[in-house]
C-alpha cells in the first residue's frame, strides 16, 4: 500500500474518532487501532503528533474549499451568481461530514486559540473566513447588500446555518442538497439584498437565484 494511502487511512480514522469521542479523549493509540496499525509508534512515521494529525484533517478539507471560493471571488461572474456558487461549494456533500469534526475540535480548542500550540490549527479556518468576508464585501461595494447590514454578522449567520446541516441532513430526507443550497441562498438574499438592486436584476441573475 502506498505511503500516501496510509496517511489517508490515518486522517480518515482520526476524523471519525475526533467526531465521535472528541479531540482530547482521542489518543494516538486510538487512531492507530482505528487505522489498522498494530502499534501507535507506526503513526509517528507519518505524523509528528496528534496536533499534526488534526491540522491535516482540517487542511485537506479547508484548503481546496477555500481555493474554490477564491476562484469564485476573483471571477467576472455577477455577484448574485457568485454568492449562489459559494453557498453551493460550501454545502458540497464532500464537506458536510467534516463540519461535525470541525465543530467538535474547535469547540474544545478555541478557548486556547491564542496559545502558540494551537495557532496553526486555526490558520485554514481564518483564511476561509477572510475570503468569505471579501466576497460579501463585494456585494456591499456593488450595492447588492444593504448598507445597514454588517458584513461580518451576515457571514457568521451563514456559518451558523451551514455548520449545522450535518446534524439534520440525510440523503433519505425530504430535502435534497440542491434544495437546501437553493433555499439557503434565497433566505440569504431576501434578508440582505439592497432595494436598489432588487428592482434591477438581470433576467440571468433572477434565474440564478
Amino acid at each position: 500500500m502506498a505511503e500516501n494511502s496510509k496517511e489517508e487511512q490515518i486522517l480518515d480514522a482520526a476524523g471519525k474518532l475526533f467526531r465521535e469521542k472528541g479531540y482530547k479523549a482521542t489518543s494516538v493509540a486510538d487512531i492507530a487501532a482505528k487505522a489498522g496499525f498494530r502499534n501507535k509508534g507506526s503513526i509517528y512515521h507519518y505524523f509528528e503528533s496528534k496536533e499534526g494529525i488534526v491540522i491535516e484533517v482540517a487542511q485537506r478539507v479547508m484548503a481546496p474549499l477555500t481555493e474554490r471560493l477564491r476562484q469564485i471571488r476573483d471571477s467576472d461572474l455577477p455577484w448574485l451568481e457568485k454568492i449562489g456558487k459559494c453557498i453551493s461549494t460550501q454545502l458540497d456533500a464532500r464537506n458536510i461530514s467534516f463540519y461535525s469534526t470541525g465543530f467538535v475540535v474547535l469547540s474544545e480548542l478555541y478557548v486556547k486559540a491564542r496559545r502558540q500550540e494551537n495557532k496553526k490549527l486555526f490558520l485554514p479556518f481564518k483564511e476561509h473566513d477572510r475570503v468569505w468576508l471579501e466576497i460579501i464585501q463585494q456585494g456591499v461595494d456593488q450595492d447588492y447588500i444593504r448598507r445597514d447590514v454588517n458584513a461580518k454578522l451576515l457571514y457568521f449567520a451563514l456559518v451558523g446555518a451551514w455548520n449545522w446541516v450535518y446534524r439534520w441532513y440525510s440523503p433519505k430526507g425530504p430535502l435534497t442538497l440542491k434544495e437546501i443550497r437553493e433555499g439557503l441562498t434565497k433566505l440569504f438574499l431576501e434578508g440582505c439584498i439592497s432595494k436598489n438592486r432588487a428592482g434591477r436584476r438581470t433576467n440571468k441573475e433572477a434565474q440564478e437565484v
